[in-house]
């Protein structure tokens, strides 16, 4: 009977372990253990629609949703949404950044997205003003921010390995 009450409290304990891990990945971004692996896994699972070439966005409340750029993304009008994607910029022409928030256009959102330069380019990851970036993972450029105004906020990202 003994080893039945601490087996069941054992389960207990994982169980509210594992509900902890994931009301902290909710919550904060931290996770432990199994919790950061299935978010991870579940991230990598879903095949994202590539699109060729510079996307320039005039259309406020444009959302890009779960796509693979290979070009870079111009932002020009409000309230643009980018999420769930990966942008990895191009060989051609000139670039200054991956993502061009130069035109100051208001509350541009950045969420559960990659920026990474695939081309051997010097080029910058954000540039610009009136955007955040949550939990957005910035590498393989010179700057991963720069700031040219006001109102950017950056929350549990990642950035690291400039060239």
């Amino acid at each position: 009977m003994r080893s039945f009450a601490m087996s069941t409290s054992h389960s207990r304990v994982r169980g509210l372990l594992g509900t902890l891990a994931a009301l902290a990945l909710a919550v904060g971004g931290l996770a432990v253990g199994p919790a950061q692996n299935a978010a991870a896994a579940a991230s990598t699972t879903v095949a994202k629609r590539v699109v060729y070439g510079d996307q320039i966005i005039k259309t406020p409340g444009t959302i890009l949703d779960n796509l693979d750029i290979r070009g870079r993304v111009i932002v020009q009008a409000a309230d643009v949404t980018i999420r769930n994607s990966i942008i990895r910029g191009t060989s051609a022409g000139s670039m200054h950044s991956l993502v061009d928030a130069m035109a100051g256009a208001p509350r541009l959102k950045i969420i559960d997205t990659e920026i990474a330069s695939t081309v051997a380019k010097p080029i910058n990851g954000v540039m610009g003003s009136n955007f955040s970036l949550l939990r957005v993972n910035i590498h393989r450029v010179i700057d991963q921010v720069h700031i040219v105004g006001s109102n950017v906020t950056i929350a549990d990202s990642r950035l690291h390995s400039n060239f």
